[in-house]
């Protein structure tokens, strides 16, 4: 487990991290991941409606947990806060039983340098079995970390079977073409991530052309930039993708990633209310 901190909340209640007992792998695990600043969540409305919609999803019945999830990660952080790290609330489902954990997760940021110079990526042949729903998937995980550690590349950039580029294993992914027209892939072939959300967000309300089609992967070198977005990277640009490079000087990008972090603070006023 790659927690951090002495303390998880398990069910409402707050408990040492030591003592979280793993589940059985039958059980049904389902996932956020949430960026915090100052212990106080960015977007946790998105992520609690993602949340809730798979899990009902896959109990055909409404789920509703977001009330008790705010009030455990708001009893968590009068144990311990750090001033920037990615807090994880993991949902098991036994049955009709739902336990829900959170704890602060070990976070990798990009620093300056990676957000001026882009990094790099590559493409590796894996797709999600249920794209529309974030649930964990321990051997496309191993999968992935083993191609990223022997490439020593950021992020792998998954290829399904027909050749189309989808998302990253961690992220989405974006392209943008030479008329600054942003192109990605289509709602169904993805993970709708709330980052993602966000950036279409903002490329409607500013009038920035966007394009959801799918992308083959033999055509990926023709855009003339490209960029990957989630909790952790927020807004980042891509160097290279299987070492053919990009330019990364994009206002395009620059001006997504102001716009983002108006609204992580937003959202974040939103949460103390």
């Amino acid at each position: 487990m790659d927690s951090v901190g002495k303390y998880c909340v398990v069910d409402g209640t707050v408990g040492n991290l030591s003592d979280l007992i793993q589940q059985d792998e039958e059980s049904v695990l389902f996932y956020e991941v949430i960026r915090t600043q100052n212990s106080i969540p960015w977007f946790f409305d998105d992520h609690m409606d993602r949340l809730e919609n798979g899990i009902s999803l896959r109990l055909n019945h409404p789920c509703h947990l977001r009330d008790e999830i705010k009030k455990g990660i708001i009893l968590l952080t009068e144990y311990e806060s750090y001033q920037e790290m990615n807090l994880k609330v993991s949902v098991l489902i036994d049955d009709e039983n739902i336990s829900f954990r959170i704890h602060f997760l070990k976070s990798l940021f990009p620093d300056m340098r990676m957000q001026e110079e882009g990094v790099d990526i590559i493409t590796v042949k894996a797709e999600r079995s249920d794209p529309n729903v974030k649930i964990y998937n321990s051997l496309l995980r191993e999968h992935l970390n083993k191609a990223l550690e022997e490439t020593g590349a950021y992020e792998g950039l998954l290829v399904n079977n027909r050749d189309i580029v989808t998302e990253g294993s961690r992220s989405n992914i974006f392209f943008i073409d030479a008329d600054d027209t942003v192109v990605t892939s289509p709602e169904y072939l993805v993970l709708p991530g709330v980052t993602r959300k966000q950036i279409i967000s903002i490329c409607h309300e500013q009038n920035i052309k966007i394009v959801f089609r799918e992308i083959r992967v033999n055509e990926i070198y023709n855009f003339r930039y490209a960029f990957i977005t989630g909790t952790s990277p927020m807004v980042l640009p891509i160097r290279s993708i299987d070492r053919r490079r990009y330019e990364t000087a994009s206002p395009v990008v620059n001006h997504l990633l102001t716009e983002y972090m108006l609204k992580a603070q937003q959202s974040m006023g939103n949460f103390c209310r």
